[in-house]
């Protein structure tokens, strides 16, 4: 199955706790979750934005809906800590990667 690439963009949600820094906001479940992806082969890359209390993640999907199944399952976005969107992504350039050289 052809699988596209998704940035997840996430920023603080209802559920944030103003004044907390992140590591102490309740995040267990989404760490959980960004594993399970990353067993699952899905998850390329994730972490936080530091200046934003917000992350992003880019993640394997069949299809926009699907993507954004994935995300509106996230225990950070259920639970309100993080409200995030899903983009259609594509790899213009990575390590490795001569500038210009068709992918």
């Amino acid at each position: 199955m052809e699988m596209t690439l998704f940035a997840f963009i996430y920023r603080p949600g209802p559920a944030w706790v103003e004044g907390k820094p992140m590591q102490e906001q309740a995040l267990g479940p989404h760490v959980g979750f960004m594993q399970r992806l990353k067993d699952e082969g899905r998850l390329l890359v994730a972490g936080p934005l530091l200046e934003t209390n917000g992350g992003i993640a880019v993640v394997r999907a069949a299809d926009k809906q699907e993507a954004d199944g994935l995300l509106a399952s996230d225990p950070a976005v259920t639970s309100g800590i993080f409200l995030a969107d899903a983009h259609t992504w594509y790899l213009a350039f990575g390590a490795g990667t001569p500038v210009g050289a068709a992918n």
